[in-house]
């Protein structure tokens, strides 16, 4: 009749295990967007494609893809603009650029 298919109950250990795994690809998801728009804005500001204004241009892209990823920021009035600063100045690198934009995360 079921060919094979196997039935089990749920018990309350299966309930608890599954919202673990999804709190990990949760966060595991997070770092994968900070760190992508983190590249985002360090491959733009260093190499700039565009024949001008590349910091405004990689500070917006940053910030857009995160907002539409659903993980908003909240930069400190000017911060963006010191970080691009630091990256086109320093060469800071893209895990640092990540720890900042992790900070400003909402």
């Amino acid at each position: 009749m079921d060919a094979g298919l196997t039935w089990r109950r749920w018990t309350s250990s299966d309930a608890v295990r599954l919202p673990a795994s999804l709190v990990q690809r949760q966060a595991i998801t997070r770092a994968i967007i900070l760190c992508r728009a983190a590249a985002l804005l360090h491959t733009i500001v260093r190499l700039e494609p565009l024949p001008r204004h590349n910091s405004l241009f990689a500070a917006f892209v940053a910030a857009q893809y995160m907002d539409q990823s659903s993980e908003g920021t909240d930069p400190p009035y000017g911060a963006l603009s010191d970080l691009v600063r630091k990256v086109r100045d320093t060469r800071l690198s893209v895990y640092a650029v990540a720890a900042t934009l992790h900070s400003w995360r909402v």
